[in-house]
Formats: structure tokens, sequence, C-alpha cells
């Protein structure tokens, strides 16, 4: 039997998968992996197929034994995350983006706190949890969804399926990954770019912005650092409810941006002036509160061209040469 013991949860460690399909006549917002192309690489690396559950930590992970009699190959994929494989006396280093074996008594510690906000576990098999609604995505605010439709507790038991294929043998590496001390985030125009004027994403681009503490799974908010006010965009005061995608740009009228989450609401108000790139949505999920953020207007062709990029950079599976992301 294939199982873990969560000894210690972390703040916020739950089940995702690539979120769900088709659900907004439901009222339910698609969900899953705030990156999904990062759970997606997580996955190759154990040899899983991309739409396998696996975990979402934020902030600061969990402890997790290996309580069955089948050793377990995981992945993490974040940034600098700081992870440790015990058993018994013996104790070594887990590096991130690259598959490593949990053995049957060992123990993977993630209890530092994340040097981004969140990162992904992926474990050979995937989770073992009910599909609901066409995923095993955990949808906190509706309770349902994931283990139990919350997230994990000390004490509970995560089942893990039947390993897959072979992982691949070498290690993965984000084309995308922040090299510089501020965040800069792509951004593309919005579908309300021409109802705040023509130098809104410019002012959205001159302004440092900082990521606030009521930041979740619904939405990053930001707001200017120090206390600073907002640009004048000039907002309208509100648009007739339209569907919302994820990394959108909602403006309220206080100015302050909301870069939406999976878990966003599904249609919204407030005016989009402009959209996170897709390539760039990694970057967003490990968004921490206090950091700052500078925005990059993106032509079509560029965030195209970084997208396919990023794609490319997949691990692919022993034996597996047709699969292109």
């Amino acid at each position: 039997m294939r199982r873990l013991a969560v000894k210690q949860p972390g703040p916020r460690t739950t089940v995702e998968d690539l979120g769900r399909r088709d659900v907004a006549r439901y009222g339910v917002p698609p969900g899953g992996a705030f990156d999904p192309l990062g759970l997606r690489a997580a996955n190759r690396l154990v040899g899983n197929s991309d739409g396998a559950a696996g975990l979402e930590l934020t902030l600061m992970g969990p402890t997790l034994e290996n309580t069955g009699d089948e050793p377990i190959v995981a992945a993490l994929v974040g940034t600098a995350i700081e992870a440790a494989l015990v058993r018994g006396d013996t104790r070594a280093t887990v590096a991130a983006h690259r598959p490593f074996v949990v053995p049957a008594g060992g123990t993977l510690r993630l209890a530092a706190p994340l040097r981004a906000a969140r990162a992904w576990l992926a474990l050979s098999g995937g989770i073992e949890v009910r599909d609901v609604l066409g995923s095993r995505s955990t949808y906190v605010p509706g309770g349902f969804g994931g283990f139990q439709g919350r997230a994990l507790r000390a004490g509970d038991e995560i089942m893990v399926g039947p390993p897959g294929a072979a992982a691949p043998e070498r290690a993965w590496e984000d084309p995308t990954t922040n090299t510089r001390s501020d965040v800069h985030l792509g951004l593309l125009a919005g579908p309300q770019e021409a109802e705040f004027g023509p130098a809104v994403l410019e002012a959205l681009c001159a302004t440092p912005w900082q990521a606030q503490p009521t930041s979740d799974r619904t939405g990053v908010r930001l707001a200017p650092p120090d206390g600073e006010t907002a640009p004048p965009f000039g907002a309208p005061p509100g648009i007739p409810p339209e569907g919302t995608t994820l990394g959108a740009v909602q403006v309220p009228p206080d100015g302050c941006p909301i870069l939406l989450g999976p878990d966003r609401p599904i249609t919204g108000g407030y005016a989009k002036p402009a959209i996170v790139v897709r390539a760039h949505l990694g970057r967003l999920a490990r968004l921490r509160p206090g950091e700052v953020v500078r925005f990059e207007r993106f032509t079509l062709d560029q965030a195209v061209a970084l997208d396919e990029r990023r794609i490319a950079s997949l691990p692919r599976l022993r034996g597996d040469e047709t699969s292109d992301g």
C-alpha cells in the first residue's frame, strides 16, 4: 500500500490538479494549481500524466511520513525550497525540480518557510481522492474536492496511486524563473483597456506595487509601497458582470489592482485593463506578501513566444518523444 501520513500540515496544503472545465454554469470556479504548468512539470518529473493530483504548498510545506510498504518517487517545483529526507539517524537535503525517492519509513520535511508563496509536490502515481465535477482539486470555500474539501491537517493519511512511467533523467529548468530583485510580470491589454484610456498600461508599468497580506487563491491584491497613493486610472465605476480568467488584472474604485487566481469569482464587475501573460503565472503564484512587483507591457507575439518556450522546457518521460506539452 502506498500512503503518506501528515505529521505537520503547513498553513495551507491542498490537493490540486489542473482544475475543472465547463463548471461556471454551476457557479464553481475552475480552481486547480495556481501555476498549472508548474504542476505539470512536477508530475512529469515523477512519471505521472500531466493531470495527476499533487499538493500545492502555501508559505510553508508539510512534514509527510511514508507509512506504506513501498518507496514513493516525489518531486518539488518551486523556488529555492528547503527540504530534507529523514530516515532514522540519516538526513539528506532534497533539491527542487528533480525527482527523489521517499523510502518506506522515511519522512519528507518541508517545515521551513518557503522562499516563495507557493510550491508544488508531485508523487508517483498521484494522490487518490474522489473526483468531484471532473477534478480532484480542492475548493475550500465550497467545502468539496481534494481531501475532504479542506486543507490538510495533522493526522490525515494521503493515499497514493500505483506508479506510472519511468521518471525523466534530467531536472527541470524553468526558463521564466525571476532573477531580479523585484518580481516582473508581463502584461497584455485586457478587455476594458480602452475604457481607462490609452495610458493605463503605461501607468500600471510605471508604478511599483507591493503584494498585500490579504492575497489568496481568489486573487493577489496589490497596493503602492509605503502607503503611497495609487495612480489616478480613472477607473469606470463598474461594468456588467462578465466572465473572468486566471491572471486577469481587475481595478476596483480604489485603483489598487487585484490579479485573479484559480478560485476567483466566476463573474466580476470590476473593469480589467490588462491580463498577466500565461508564461508568468508561475511568478504570480509564487508572489509572497510584501514582495514588490513591476509590470512590463508585452506584445502578443512576445507572450506567445515565451509561453511556447516554457512549454517546450517541460521534462519528457523516458521513451516518450511525442509529448509537446
